[in-house]
C-alpha cells in the first residue's frame, strides 16, 4: 500500500484495505467511487434496498428478462392482481384482440369458468356467430350461462341445432317452466312452424283461453294430431273466432269427425240454435222420427194441451137392480198426464165389453149430469151413446140410471181415435 496526494493505492498481491472494528468507511459527499473504471452513481439508499433477505439470485433473473416499460409495470400498480392470477396470465395465449373483445361484455370469473368446461366445437360455436344473434340477445346468453352449468349448455353440442334454429331461440321469450311443458307432447318442426304462424294474428287472451278451459294431456293430444293437418291459416281463423273459454272447454269432449262437423256448414244453426241443442236428452233414433216432417210449428202446437187421455175414479155399484144410479167421475189428462186445464169436448158410450167393442142394447133407464161437465146426447130415445163437454178443469161426472141386473162399461173414445173404459160395472 501506498500513500500519494489525496488517495490511498492498493498493490496488487494480496493487499486490502482493513476497516477495524467500530471504524466506518466514508465517502465524501464531493468523492466519487467507482469499480474497474465505472463509477457507481447509486445513493446508499438505493444500494440498502437490496439488503433484503428475501431476493434472490433467481428473482433477479426474472428481472433482467422483463422488457415491459415502467409505464407498462405501473399500471399493473392497485389492480389487485395476485402471484396466483398473474400465473395463470402465463397460460394465456390469446391474442390480444381476442382479449379485447372481451372488454365490456359483463362476463364474470364464474361464466368464464362455465366456458372453460364447454365441450362444444369450434364448428358449433361458430354456428351461434353464423346465425345473426344480436348483441341482445349474447347478453341473454351471457346471463344464461350465469345460471346454466356447462353440462347443461354442453347437452346442446351435437344436438343437430343449425345456426337458423338458434337465431329463432333468440327470438324466444317464453320461460323454461313454459317450455318444459311441451317436454313429451311429440310436437314435430312443422307443427312449431305452424304455430310460430298463429302466434302472428291470434292474441295472448285467446290462447290463455285454451289454457284455462281444462284441458287436459288427452286433448293437447288432440290438438298436436290436429296440427298435423291444419294449417295455420285455418287455426287463426279459430283465433278471431271469438270463442270463449268454456267454449273452447266444449270443444274439447267432441268426439265427432271433421266430416260430421263439415255438414254443419251452411246449415244456418246458430250459436243460440246449437246451445238448445246441447241441453236435447233425446237419442238419434228419438230425433230421426222427425225425418220427414213436414208440418210447421202451428200445426204441431194445435196437439199443445189437447185429450190425450182420462183418468176414471172407481164407480160405486148399485145394491139393488132397480132405482139406484151410479156415477162415473172421469179426469181430461194432456200427453204429459198433467189436468187439461180448458173446456174439452169427448164422445162416451155403453159397451158390454172393455175394448168398447158393442153398444148395449138396452138404454139405461137414466142419463144424467152430476156435477161437472155437460151431457150432450146422440140418441133421442137410448142414450147409450153421447158427448161430453168439460169444465174448464178437464172435470166431468155422469150418472147412469140402473135397469137391469148386467155389467158395463163406461167408454170414452179420445179425439187420437184410443178406447179408454172402466172397469165393468154391474148396472
Amino acid at each position: 500500500m501506498t500513500k500519494e496526494a489525496n488517495m490511498v493505492r492498493l498493490k496488487p498481491g494480496g493487499q486490502y484495505l482493513q476497516i477495524g472494528s467500530g471504524g466506518t468507511f466514508n465517502v465524501h459527499s464531493s468523492a466519487t467511487w467507482s469499480r474497474s473504471g465505472t463509477t457507481i452513481s447509486a445513493t446508499a439508499t438505493e444500494i440498502n434496498y437490496l439488503d433484503d433477505d428475501n431476493l434472490t439470485a433467481a428473482d433477479f433473473n426474472k428481472l433482467a428478462d422483463v422488457t415491459a416499460s415502467s409505464a407498462e409495470l405501473n399500471a399493473l400498480t392497485g389492480a389487485g392482481v395476485s402471484a396466483a392470477e398473474m400465473s395463470k396470465w402465463g397460460d394465456v395465449s390469446a391474442t390480444t384482440a381476442e382479449l379485447n373483445a372481451l372488454t365490456g361484455s359483463g362476463i364474470t370469473l364464474a361464466k368464464l369458468s362455465n366456458v372453460m368446461d364447454l365441450t362444444a366445437t369450434s364448428s358449433e360455436i361458430n354456428a351461434l356467430y353464423q346465425s345473426g344473434v344480436s348483441e341482445a340477445i349474447f347478453d341473454r346468453m351471457v346471463d344464461t350461462f350465469a345460471t346454466v352449468t356447462s353440462a347443461e349448455v354442453s347437452a346442446l353440442s351435437g344436438a343437430g341445432i343449425s345456426a337458423a334454429e338458434f337465431s329463432t331461440w333468440g327470438d324466444v321469450t317464453a320461460t323454461s317452466a313454459e317450455i318444459n311443458a311441451l317436454t313429451g307432447n311429440e310436437i314435430a318442426a312443422a307443427e312449431f312452424a305452424k304455430v310460430h304462424d298463429v302466434f302472428a294474428s291470434v292474441t295472448s287472451a285467446e290462447v290463455i283461453a285454451l289454457h284455462t278451459a281444462g284441458a287436459d294431456a288427452t286433448n293437447l293430444s288432440q290438438m298436436v294430431d290436429t296440427f298435423a293437418s291444419v294449417t295455420s291459416a285455418e287455426l287463426i281463423a279459430f283465433g278471431g273466432a271469438g270463442i270463449s273459454a268454456a267454449e273452447a272447454d266444449i270443444l274439447g269432449d267432441l268426439t265427432a269427425t271433421s266430416a260430421e262437423l263439415n255438414s254443419l256448414t251452411g246449415s244456418g244453426i246458430t250459436l243460440a240454435k246449437l246451445s238448445n241443442v246441447m241441453d236435447l236428452t233425446a237419442t238419434s233414433s228419438e230425433l230421426n222420427i222427425l225425418s220427414g216432417v213436414t208440418a210447421t210449428a202451428a200445426e204441431i202446437n194445435i196437439l199443445d194441451g189437447m185429450v190425450a187421455g182420462v183418468t176414471f175414479s172407481t164407480p160405486v155399484p148399485p145394491t139393488t137392480a132397480a132405482g139406484n144410479l151410479i156415477n162415473f167421475g172421469l179426469q181430461l189428462v194432456d200427453g204429459n198426464g198433467a189436468d187439461i186445464a180448458t173446456a174439452q169436448f169427448i164422445r162416451a158410450y155403453l159397451s158390454t165389453e172393455a175394448a168398447g167393442g158393442t153398444l148395449v142394447t138396452t138404454a139405461p133407464n137414466a142419463l144424467a149430469i152430476g156435477t161437472d161437465g155437460l151431457l150432450l146426447p146422440y140418441e133421442a130415445t137410448t142414450s147409450r151413446l153421447f158427448g161430453l163437454v168439460s169444465e174448464t178443469n178437464g172435470d166431468i161426472d155422469i150418472n147412469v140410471g140402473v135397469h137391469e141386473a148386467r155389467t158395463v162399461y163406461f167408454t170414452v173414445a179420445l179425439p187420437s181415435g184410443a178406447i179408454a173404459s172402466t172397469a165393468g160395472v154391474w148396472s
